[in-house]
């Protein structure tokens, strides 16, 4: 089909956006949406080729398939492979085998469906996975191989002058199913094709149905629909259930410019929109690799050095890659990267190349290091007891679940109730894929009725600070929307409900620990990697940062005779300075959490405070 500057023009812009939200989300809130921009436009695109050829009778599907293989495997395989050589040299042998299973994923195109399964409570940081934007990829790819069986059955069943109907109904539906599965499924429905086809199609949709727009009106459409998407930028975020109807915004507007067939738009048609719109896949591969190195190697990357990275990368593989057609070459090269990653993920990433308390997997890493591995939440676990001869109760999250070793060696009798990534409130409930999440609401009531009638000590540690973005009230449908001080008081009033409902015992409020700037246990493996003497000496300590809510748990405590503050930072730091690595051992076992080294700190000084409020603590000796 004919070269068109308007649609181009139109990628640009959508690659600028999502590189700027990946780079800072401040700058442009609503900058991933530039993904579903690109989604209608490869539905427009594609159909047009599709239903072109099945009109003239030299539509082939296998050409089809070959001919959008040469567009996306070559500047793919050959991101990979740079990615593949360099982990060598560069990635710890845990994130190694990570990245190659990655690797593996995207290029066979189903890595939309193994992020959507990594999508658990410890997986790696979105900003730690240096393949993660190919999910839209293999989207689109997953579609490829669908579209044009679909419509060469439609066409067969339908006729060819129904099928444009039948592509309209489609999309309608599809856009209802995408409506119904991004409040059930938000997280699949984020990943998966089966809420993203509805955009494609309504590519398909432009095509089959073209508006005859005069060219007095062509500029004021286009200039609509480009207002649009760049509002749905401005206006929506990442906190937005996302496709869901607000998804219909940017691709009604991406639908407008297409149809408006704008080819004099200052906008999309000058000289910068074009250039970047014609390697606007490159960037695209690009810009998140270099996104994921500035986060991991805290290389500190100004704005416009990012920019001029992004955009040298984004060409060269353009010039270098996308516009050398040498298939038997990159088919070889594809072969090699596929089977080399295989090689590394069945090598569980090369860990010779570290010592040996580098080799960790990514299971065995977190049951040496969590405190908590090996031990089940949403149940009641007794810690050398049975019964009521327990000596207190500890309760709370992954928080509090992070000293379960540390209590298994201590040999104290202890009763223990836990659930991951669940705040333990009376009144406030977990907001999470759209609504309450009632196995987290049920557990302070679990708590209730099991220590109703005994006095024990009861100590509640967890991640105080996480939940103020998804916080709701039980029995209600909508998150609270607070600022820091709201948040605040609302855990306040919490306690003082909590300490009344569970009766007249003494409390131990546990604080949030230090957060490591750095993964310490990632930074002591890279110092015996081969490109080791490119990377910093490992920090042992970082400066102290201050989380208002220990504050006000702190006020709380003093206000009532029978609560406790324990301060976390009382065990790691010295004055403003924290320690995360102390005698060769991480602090943390990852970012957040506290490994067993870090967490038998802080729980000795939860022993001194207990001790110091006459609770007795010594177990009979038989």
């Amino acid at each position: 089909m004919q070269f068109r500057k308007d649609i181009n023009g139109l990628r640009a812009l959508a690659v600028i956006a999502v590189v700027l939200f990946h780079y800072q989300p401040e700058y442009l809130p609503g900058g991933f949406a530039g993904v579903d921009v690109f989604f209608v436009i490869s539905g427009f695109l594609m159909t047009s080729i599709i239903s072109r050829g099945l009109d003239k009778k030299t539509f082939d599907t296998w050409r089809f398939y070959c001919a959008r293989a040469k567009r996306i495997v070559p500047a793919l395989t050959a991101a990979c492979l740079v990615l593949l050589v360099c982990g060598w040299f560069a990635v710890t042998p845990v994130d190694y085998a990570a990245l190659s299973k990655h690797i593996a994923s995207s290029l066979t195109f189903v890595s939309n469906i193994v992020y959507w399964q990594e999508a658990g409570y410890f997986d790696a940081a979105s900003t730690q996975k240096w393949l993660l934007h190919t999910w839209s990829l293999s989207v689109e790819w997953q579609f490829y191989l669908l579209y044009p069986l679909i419509l060469i059955g439609l066409r067969k069943l339908c006729g060819s002058e129904s099928l444009r109907h039948v592509v309209l109904a489609l999309t309608l539906l599809a856009f209802l199913a995408n409506l119904w599965l991004s409040f059930a499924y938000p997280s699949a429905s984020y990943f998966l094709i089966s809420a993203r086809a509805w955009e494609m199609l309504a590519g398909g949709a432009a095509f089959f149905y073209p508006l005859h727009v005069s060219d007095k009106t062509r500029g004021y459409l286009a200039l609509a629909g480009l207002a649009l998407i760049a509002i749905t930028y401005f206006v929506i975020s990442e906190d937005n259930l996302w496709p869901g109807y607000l998804a219909f915004f940017p691709v009604a507007g991406t639908f407008m410019v297409i149809q408006a067939r704008d080819e004099k738009s200052v906008i999309t048609t000058n000289v910068v929109s074009q250039k970047l719109g014609l390697w606007s896949y490159s960037i695209y591969l690009w810009h998140w690799i270099i996104v994921v190195a500035n986060n991991i190697y805290h290389l500190e990357l100004s704005f416009w050095l990012f920019v001029t990275l992004t955009t040298l990368a984004g060409f060269l593989s353009y010039r270098l890659i996308e516009q050398c057609h040498r298939p038997r070459r990159y088919w070889l090269m594809f072969i090699l990267t596929l089977a080399g990653s295989l090689w590394v993920y069945l090598q569980q990433g090369s860990p010779e190349r570290v010592p040996e308390k580098f080799r960790h997997d990514a299971l065995s890493y977190h049951e040496t290091y969590y405190g908590g591995a090996g031990y089940s939440a949403d149940e009641w676990i007794y810690f050398h007891a049975k019964d009521n001869d327990y000596k207190f109760i500890l309760i709370g999250d992954s928080y509090s679940l992070q000293y379960g070793r540390t209590l298994r060696d201590s040999g104290i009798p202890v009763l223990g109730r836990f659930y991951h990534g669940c705040p333990f409130f009376p009144t406030l409930a977990k907001y999470e894929e759209g609504g309450e999440l009632e196995a987290c609401s049920d557990q302070f009531e679990e708590v209730k009725q099991r220590i109703e009638g005994n006095d024990k000590p009861l100590v509640l540690a967890q991640s105080w600070d996480s939940y103020q973005e998804k916080i709701m009230k039980k029995d209600a449908s909508d998150k609270l929307e607070l600022t820091e001080e709201e948040y605040n008081d609302k855990v306040i009033a919490e306690m003082e409900t909590f300490i009344s409902r569970l009766g007249d015992r003494k409390y131990f409020l546990v604080g949030v620990p230090q957060k490591a700037w750095v993964n310490a246990y990632e930074c002591l493996a890279r110092q015996s990697l081969p490109a080791a003497g490119f990377f910093p000496v490992c920090s042992s300590t970082q400066p102290k940062q201050d989380y208002s809510v220990n504050g006000r748990l702190k006020q709380f405590a003093e206000a009532h005779s029978n609560v406790w503050y324990v301060d976390p930072d009382a065990a790691l730091c010295e004055g403003e300075t924290c320690t995360i690595i102390d005698d060769g051992e991480p602090v943390h076992s990852d970012r957040s959490h506290l490994a067993v080294h870090g967490a038998g700190k802080v729980w000795q000084e939860l022993m001194q405070v207990m001790a110091s409020a006459d609770v007795s603590l010594a177990t009979e000796k038989p």
